[in-house]
């Protein structure tokens, strides 16, 4: 037989009841599980496609920067050109 000892009283069980409901059940995790990971993959998707808009648009950027300064180069040519007709001689 138990002595009296040996079993716990009511704060102990109340405090082993606390203890007990920080804790959840394995079914309880495997539906919280089947609810979060479809999100968490459309967030996955949306991001990945941001990320593919972000670096077309880089490319994009990149491909403006260029003509304008192939553009901006060709201006600066003409210009020379000018400058040099107006200001030379012609032998």
């Amino acid at each position: 037989m138990f002595q009296l000892a040996q079993k716990a009283d009511i704060t102990q069980m109340i405090q082993i009841q606390n203890q007990y409901s920080r804790f959840a059940l394995y079914d309880d995790l495997k539906k919280l599980h089947t609810m979060v990971i479809p999100e968490i993959a459309k967030f996955e998707s949306n991001l990945l496609q941001s990320q593919k808009k972000i670096d077309q648009f880089v490319q994009v950027i990149r491909n403006f920067d260029e003509v304008i300064q192939t553009k901006s180069n060709k201006f600066k040519v003409e210009e020379e050109l000018k400058l040099i007709k107006t200001n030379s001689i012609n032998i």
